[in-house]
C-alpha cells in the first residue's frame, strides 16, 4: 500500500471516528468525575487548576484549563478536549503500527481502533484518557525507534512521554512498567549490540524517577487512603477477566456489570481474536506482549490501591489489542478475508452506539443535571441538599448556578463520624440527601437517621440515571442523648461483642421518627457483618415496629473488618405505623448475623426476651397528626361503622366472608383495627357463633389521637367446640370471622424414642420425642415430634416450642418452630 493511499485512508478514518464521537456530545450530564474536569477548567490560574486534584496528577487538568479558553466549559467544550486527543491517539497508532507491521497492517489498526466501543466512549468523557493513551503511543514510537538504534530525539521523546504518563495519572506506573519489560524483552530476544543501550536506558529511567519522585512524595504515596478506608477487591475469576474484554466492546462498563447482555458472541469475538493472533504470531507478538502486560499491571495496581476494575482503566490498551487484530489480519493474502476479519468489531460497534446515543439510554453517566433541576425545582432558599464526598461534589456544583438553585449545598466529608457531622445539619428547612450509587460513605444510616430524627414521614424518593435522592420536609433534628451501657453478646458461646452506648428514647407523639444509635465494641473478631434489630412491642407483646441497621466503623468499614477493640455503630431509624395510640412501648434490641448467627447473639445481661435484650421503654405522647391519615396505616379499610357520635370503625383486619382463617383451641384471634375520631373506644367480644362460649376483648385504657390503631386478642377456650368464632361490636355487628377446629384430646401416651419428663412451670411436661435415631442425614430435615402433657389448669398464654440443630461449636444451623 502506498503512502498516499495511507493517509487518504487515515483521514477518512479519522472523519469517521471526529463524526461519530461528535455525535450528541452533550446530551449527557456530567457525572462525578467530569465534574473534576469542570472545576479544574474553571480555577481562575494555571496552577490552580493543575492542583485541583488531590488524588489525580495535574497534567491533563492543566491542558484542560487551557483548552476551555479556547472552546468553552460546556458539556462539549470540556469533551472535546478528550475528542482531540483521542484523534492524536489513533494517528500516533497508525504512525507505530506503520512501522512495525506495515501500511497494511497499520490501515487495518485504524479501522479496527476507530471502532472499538471503548475508545469512543473515552474520546467522549472529559478525563484524561486519551491523553493517557496518546502519550502510551509517543513512548511505544520512541521505544521501537531506539530498538532499531539510538537517536537523540528519540531519546527525548521515550523520556517526556514516559514522564508526561506518570503526570496524567496515577496508572503512569504501569506504562513504566510496560516500557522497561519490554526493554527487557527485547534484549533477550534480540541480537547484540543491546538496543536500546542498556546505560542509556538506565539513565533515562532515573532520569524519569527523579523527576517524578516530588509528586511520588507528596501524593502518590497517600493514595490507598486518599478516598474511604474501605478496600475493594478485583475480581480475577475467570468471569471477573472475561468482563475486561466485555469492556473493550461494550459501553459503559455499568452495562458490563449490570447489564443482561449475551455473552456468547462475545465469546466467540474472543475466540475469533485468539486464533487470529495464534495463526498470524509474528505479526501480533508484541502489540499483544504491550496489552498483556499493561492488564497485568493495572489489576495489579488496583490491588496496591484498593480499587475495583474499571474499563477506563484500559483505555490504554485499546490501540495494542487493535493493532494485534489488525495486523495480523493483514497478513492474509485474500482481501476478502482481511475484510471479513475486521468486520466483527464495526458490528459490535454498530451495536454499542445504537444503545448508547440516545440520551434515555439504559446506561449512562450519573445524570447530575436532571438531579440539580429536581433540586431548583423542588427547594427554597431555606433548604439544605447534603451530600457525601471527600471533596466537594463538583458535578453538583457545575450545574448550581446554571440551572438557578437557591438551596445550599453541603459536602459532607467521608469518613466522618456523628460528633463532626452534627454541627453540618441544617435544623430547619427541608434536606435533601443526595446519594451518588458507588458511594461508600454512609453504611451505618448514620445520615438518614440523624436528619429524620423528629420527622412526620418518611422522605421523598427522587432517582436519576445514577443517583438518588430523599427529601426530608421541615426537619427539626435533635442531637442524640446517648446513655451509657454495658450489655455482652454471645455468639457460639463466647463474648463476641458488647453494646456500650444506646440513644435515650426520647417521648414524642407517634407520628415522630426516633433515631436511635448504638455504639458497639468487638469483644472477638467478627466472621461477619454485625447488624442491630431494634423492635418495639405492643401490650399484647406482637411487633408493631421494627428499624435494621448495619454496624460499621466511621470510615465505613463493617465489623467483618474490625479488629478485636475496636468500636462500631448503627443507626437504626424507629417510624411507628400511623395510628399508634399514646402510652408506654417496651423497645428490644438484637444483635444478629445474617450468615453466621441469623437468630440474633446471646445476649447476657438485662431484661431478655428469647435473644432480645430490653433497651427500655419509650413514652408516646398524645397529638400525633397523621398526614395521610387513615391511608399510610397500612389496615384494610372498610366502610365507616358509626360506634358512637364521634368514634368510627374505618378499618380492620379480620376477614368475614369468604375462606376463613383457622383456629384451634388455646389459640388466639387476634385484630387490628383502626377507629376515627376522638370517643371512647368499645369494648369487643369473640364469641361463638351458635352461643356456647363468649371471650371479653376489653378496650384499651388510656386516652387516645383522632386516628387510633387498636390491637385486641382473644384465646378460643380450651372446651371449644367445632365451630366459627365471631369478634362482635357492642351492638352485636360481626366484624370478623375465625373457623375453629377442635382437636380430640389424647390422653394416651404414645411409644416415645427418648423420654423427657421436663416440666415447665405454668405450661406442663415435655414427655419426650419421638425420632430422629441416634444418627442423622443432614441430606434432609430431620422430623422431630415433641410430646407434651398439658397440666391441671388452662394455660392464658399460646407458647411456641422450638428446636435447634447446632454444630460442633455451637452455632444454630436448624432451626423449626411449632405450637404444642
Amino acid at each position: 500500500m502506498r503512502d498516499r493511499t495511507l493517509l487518504w485512508t487515515l483521514v477518512l478514518l479519522l472523519l469517521a471516528a471526529f463524526g461519530l464521537a461528535l455525535c450528541n456530545l452533550g446530551a449527557q450530564s456530567l457525572w462525578f468525575d467530569e465534574g473534576w474536569s469542570a472545576y479544574a477548567a474553571a480555577q481562575p490560574g494555571f496552577l490552580a487548576a493543575a492542583n485541583a486534584d488531590a488524588t489525580n496528577p495535574p497534567l491533563y487538568y492543566a491542558l484542560l484549563h487551557v483548552t476551555a479558553r479556547l472552546w468553552g466549559d460546556s458539556e462539549v467544550g470540556l469533551r472535546f478536549t478528550s475528542l482531540l486527543l483521542g484523534l492524536l491517539g489513533i494517528a500516533a497508532a497508525v504512525r507505530w503500527a506503520r512501522v512495525i507491521q506495515g501500511a497494511r497492517g497499520a490501515v487495518l489498526t485504524a479501522f479496527v481502533m476507530v471502532f472499538m466501543p471503548l475508545l469512543w466512549w473515552a474520546m467522549r468523557e472529559a478525563r484524561m484518557y486519551t491523553l493517557l493513551m496518546l502519550l502510551v503511543l509517543l513512548a511505544a514510537l520512541a521505544l521501537e525507534r531506539l530498538r532499531r538504534g539510538s537517536v537523540r530525539w528519540a531519546w527525548a521523546l521515550l523520556i517526556a512521554a514516559e514522564l508526561a504518563a506518570l503526570y496524567t495519572h496515577n496508572t503512569g506506573p504501569v506504562i513504566a512498567l510496560w516500557l522497561n519489560t519490554l526493554v527487557v524483552l527485547a534484549w533477550l530476544t534480540g541480537h547484540r549490540p543491546l538496543q536500546p543501550r542498556p546505560l542509556g536506558w538506565l539513565g533515562s529511567q532515573a532520569l524519569v524517577g527523579v523527576l517524578w519522585l516530588p509528586y511520588f512524595v507528596i501524593r502518590f504515596a497517600a493514595l490507598p487512603s486518599a478516598n474511604s478506608g474501605l478496600v475493594s477487591s478485583v475480581d480475577l475469576s475467570p468471569a471477573g477477566l472475561f468482563a475486561l474484554w466485555q469492556g473493550f466492546w461494550q459501553t459503559p462498563w455499568e452495562r458490563v456489570l449490570f447489564g443482561n447482555e449475551a455473552i456468547l458472541p462475545l465469546a466467540l469475538m474472543l475466540a475469533l481474536f485468539a486464533a487470529l493472533v495464534a495463526t498470524r504470531w509474528r505479526a501480533a507478538r508484541w502489540p499483544l506482549a504491550s496489552a498483556l502486560i499493561l492488564v497485568a499491571g493495572v489489576l495489579a495496581g488496583l490491588l496496591v490501591l484498593g480499587n475495583e476494575a474499571h474499563s477506563r482503566y484500559l483505555v490504554i490498551v485499546v490501540p495494542f489489542v487493535a493493532a494485534a487484530w489488525g495486523g495480523a489480519a493483514a497478513k492474509f493474502r485474500r482481501t476478502a478475508i482481511r475484510v471479513a476479519l475486521i468486520l466483527p468489531p464495526l458490528v459490535f460497534f454498530a451495536a454499542n452506539f445504537i444503545t448508547n446515543i440516545s440520551p434515555a439510554a439504559p446506561f449512562q453517566r450519573d445524570d447530575a443535571r436532571a438531579m440539580v433541576q429536581f433540586y431548583a425545582d423542588a427547594l427554597g432558599p431555606g433548604d439544605t441538599v447534603l451530600a457525601w464526598s471527600y471533596a466537594d461534589r463538583y458535578e453538583l456544583a457545575y450545574y448550581w448556578d446554571r440551572l438557578g438553585v437557591t438551596a445550599q449545598r453541603v459536602t459532607l466529608p467521608e469518613g466522618a463520624g456523628r460528633e463532626e457531622i452534627l454541627p453540618l445539619l441544617p435544623q430547619s428547612g427541608d434536606a435533601a440527601l443526595n446519594v451518588w450509587y458507588t458511594q461508600r460513605a454512609d453504611f451505618g444510616g448514620m445520615l438518614d437517621c440523624l436528619i429524620a430524627d423528629g420527622s412526620a414521614a418518611p422522605p421523598e424518593v427522587t432517582i436519576v440515571h445514577g443517583m438518588s435522592s430523599r427529601l426530608y420536609r421541615s426537619i427539626a433534628p435533635q442531637v442524640p442523648e446517648m446513655q451509657a451501657a454495658d450489655a455482652v453478646f454471645l455468639a457460639g458461646g463466647q463474648p463476641q461483642a458488647a453494646l456500650t452506648a444506646h440513644g435515650a428514647l426520647t417521648e414524642r407523639p407517634a407520628d415522630r421518627a426516633l433515631c436511635l444509635p448504638l455504639e458497639l465494641n468487638l469483644l472477638t473478631a467478627a466472621p461477619g457483618d454485625l447488624k442491630a434489630a431494634v423492635v418495639v412491642l405492643n401490650d399484647l407483646g406482637d411487633e408493631i415496629a421494627r428499624a435494621d441497621a448495619v454496624f460499621a466503623a466511621a470510615d465505613q468499614r463493617t465489623t467483618s473488618a474490625l479488629a478485636t477493640g475496636e468500636g462500631s455503630e448503627a443507626y437504626p431509624l424507629l417510624r411507628l405505623p400511623a395510628g399508634v395510640p399514646p402510652g408506654t412501648y417496651p423497645v428490644y434490641l438484637r444483635v444478629y448475623d445474617e450468615l453466621n448467627e441469623p437468630f440474633g447473639l446471646v445476649p447476657q445481661s438485662g431484661e431478655i426476651r428469647g435473644r432480645d435484650m430490653l433497651l427500655g421503654e419509650w413514652t408516646v405522647l398524645s397529638g400525633a397528626q397523621w398526614a395521610q391519615g387513615a391511608a399510610e396505616a397500612g389496615v384494610p379499610l372498610i366502610e365507616p361503622v358509626t360506634v358512637s357520635g364521634d368514634l368510627s370503625l374505618i378499618g380492620h383486619t379480620g376477614i368475614a366472608e369468604g375462606e376463613l382463617p383457622v383456629l384451634r383451641n388455646g389459640e388466639r384471634a387476634a385484630l387490628t383495627l383502626l377507629w376515627e375520631g376522638r370517643g371512647s373506644l368499645p369494648d369487643l367480644t369473640l364469641a361463638d357463633a351458635e352461643g356456647r362460649w363468649m371471650v371479653a376483648l376489653p378496650a384499651p385504657e388510656g386516652p387516645h389521637d383522632a386516628l387510633t390503631r387498636d390491637w385486641r386478642a382473644g384465646i378460643v377456650p380450651a372446651a371449644a367446640e367445632t365451630g366459627v368464632a365471631e369478634a362482635r361490636l357492642p351492638d352485636g355487628t360481626v366484624i370478623a370471622r375465625w373457623a375453629v377446629q377442635s382437636p380430640p384430646m389424647q390422653t394416651d401416651v404414645p411409644a416415645l424414642d427418648v423420654s423427657s419428663g421436663a416440666a415447665f412451670p405454668g405450661v406442663g411436661v415435655l414427655l419426650g420425642r419421638i425420632g430422629p435415631g441416634d444418627e442423622i442425614s443432614l441430606t434432609e430435615p430431620p422430623p422431630v415430634t415433641l410430646v407434651w402433657q398439658a397440666g391441671e389448669t388452662p394455660v392464658e398464654t399460646s407458647y411456641t416450642a422450638f428446636v435447634q440443630l447446632l454444630d460442633a461449636a455451637g452455632h444454630v444451623i436448624a432451626q423449626s418452630d411449632a405450637l404444642p
